[in-house]
């Protein structure tokens, strides 16, 4: 299992459940010395935590008075009910807790079972929802063991160790080691393949859900060949030992850096802009291939874009990818609102079109360029330490949806382009122009706009198709801020790829046009 350090939100609503998945990292924490993991509550003072020693040992600890200030200590009763589950009191009068230390080999069932009743009848617990679970390592190190989210929810879909799948296609056959996670979807499984034809490294991702299984599975077979999208091995049905009702089964290529999101919380350092640049263009080359045959990922979000041990990035989870053919293109009716356009999220927008998964892409790259495992503010935007090239894009992205790149293919293209806009249009008098102005200006906007009508010119608010001349003030920044600070000049950009030609002039060419 990847043993990745940081801070998970229980998604178990039962005890028996999360107990199952307490022996999944029991497991993978005493593969290694000096792992430990933390399951404590999220607005109580309870918790337990392991540690692995040497040899396989294992210490246990469990809350006590000795770490708690007087106003927070428990209660009597809630001491009395630890000591009665067999938590023993140790250490010197300077630390002391209740614990205790397993020798090799551990039982890990009865741990895990000790565990849950510390949770649940100890510090009585409502329900493991309200828990958070910690990973560590004393090492400091990055230990390369897979994304550690909770077991499904679905007694269905928890596949225990060891369990033997097999499409009854072509007798391929895989043997089940640990669960990496459960979502919407279903639940995903490391296993281990027992035939040839298949590498060693997989995973098993299983589903009731017929129609996102079969989405999944064609999007898969689409762009199977495409290095930027986590490859799709094979598909196939299949009925557990004693099932009634047959599983919907997909064979994955694993990932070993997990996702982006967790990726940059184990290494919080902002990518360089090449970097970042060159990945955000192999993704779009697999997007432009959807927006092409009509389709949208609708899901573009951090959780599914992956991280190969190599740095390199691909797409996951077509779950909820849509294609249509129709003009009005594929309805808004399944998208991650947390992550949504505020357009689609407010209910606005009835349909998600190639610029939402455009709105993703920039998002995505900002958070590369930050460093940051947050999905990026407005504000973050503004903050960026980057070039006023890549923040430009930025903010076309994520900016108004008419305003963005209307695809992929727009945004590939711009981001390919080997030289800059070629703005230096000849401009011999404003006689019948559309004039726009940005930045401040040695003279007041109201004098600008008196010399431009003396000589026979036409001032405008914004930038538009119709917009002939755009005067940059002296003092206008040179920096790009966030959707608001460099709004005309983008505008003028998009103008541009259009192949509508607006003129860029400087306040000083302006001067001499107006005879000032």
């Amino acid at each position: 299992m990847v043993w990745i350090a940081g801070v998970y939100a229980c998604r178990n609503r039962s005890w028996k459940a999360f107990q199952k998945e307490l022996c999944v990292l029991l497991e993978a924490c005493i593969e290694q010395d000096e792992r430990f993991f933390v399951v404590s509550f999220r607005d109580s003072l309870g918790f337990v935590q392991f540690r692995s020693e040497l040899a396989g040992d294992l210490i246990g600890e469990a809350v006590s008075n000795d770490y708690l200030t007087v106003e927070k200590q428990l209660g009597e009763a809630t001491i009395q009910r630890l000591e009665a589950l067999g938590w023993r009191k140790r250490g010197n009068y300077r630390r002391r807790n209740f614990s205790q230390r397993w020798a090799s080999p551990v039982d890990l069932t009865k741990v895990a079972a000790l565990a849950v009743k510390t949770l649940d009848d100890g510090y009585g617990g409502s329900s493991p929802l309200n828990l958070e679970i910690t990973l560590g390592s004393f090492h400091g190190a990055d230990h390369s063991h897979s994304k550690v989210t909770l077991m499904s929810d679905n007694p269905d879909l928890q596949l225990p160790s060891g369990l033997t799948v097999q499409n009854g296609s072509n007798g391929n056959a895989y043997r089940v080691r640990m669960p990496l996670g459960a979502g919407g979807f279903g639940a995903v499984y490391r296993v281990t393949p027992l035939s040839e034809t298949i590498p060693t490294a997989c995973v098993l991702k299983v589903s009731l859900d017929a129609t996102a299984w079969t989405r999944e599975a064609y999007f898969g077979e689409l762009l199977k060949r495409d290095p930027a999208v986590v490859r799709m091995y094979e598909s196939f049905p299949w009925t557990p030992p004693g099932g009634s009702q047959p599983l919907c089964c997909l064979i994955f290529e694993l990932m070993r850096g997990g996702d982006v999101q967790q990726y940059l919380r184990r290494q919080p350092q902002p990518w360089k802009e090449s970097k970042a640049r060159c990945e955000v263009i192999r993704l779009l080359r697999a997007v432009n291939l959807l927006h092409q045959c009509g389709a949208v990922h609708r899901d573009l979000t951090p959780k599914n874009i992956l991280v190969t041990a190599a740095r390199r990035l691909k797409i996951a989870d077509f779950g909820i990818a849509a294609q249509s053919l129709a003009p009005s293109g594929v309805a808004a009716d399944a998208f991650n609102l947390a992550y949504a356009p505020p357009a689609v999220s407010a209910g606005d927008a009835k349909h998600w079109s190639p610029a939402d998964d455009v709105f993703h892409i920039g998002k995505l790259f900002a958070m590369l360029l930050s460093g940051s495992s947050s999905w990026p503010t407005k504000m973050d935007v503004k903050n960026l330490i980057c070039s006023t090239d890549a923040k430009e894009i930025i903010q076309r992205c994520i900016g108004e949806k008419h305003k963005r790149f209307q695809n992929a293919g727009e945004l590939l293209a711009f981001l390919q382009r080997k030289t800059a806009m070629p703005h230096a249009l000849p401009v011999s008098t404003l006689l019948g122009k559309r004039v726009v102005f940005t930045g401040r200006m040695d003279i007041t906007r109201k004098e600008a706009r008196l010399r431009v009508k003396k000589c026979g010119g036409k001032c405008q608010g914004q930038v538009s198709h119709t917009t002939d001349v755009i005067v940059v003030g002296r003092y206008a920044s040179s920096l790009w801020l966030a959707e608001r600070k460099g709004k005309k000049l983008l505008d003028v950009d998009r103008e541009w790829g259009l192949g509508h030609h607006i003129a860029v002039l400087s306040e000083k060419r302006f001067l001499k046009l107006v005879g000032a």
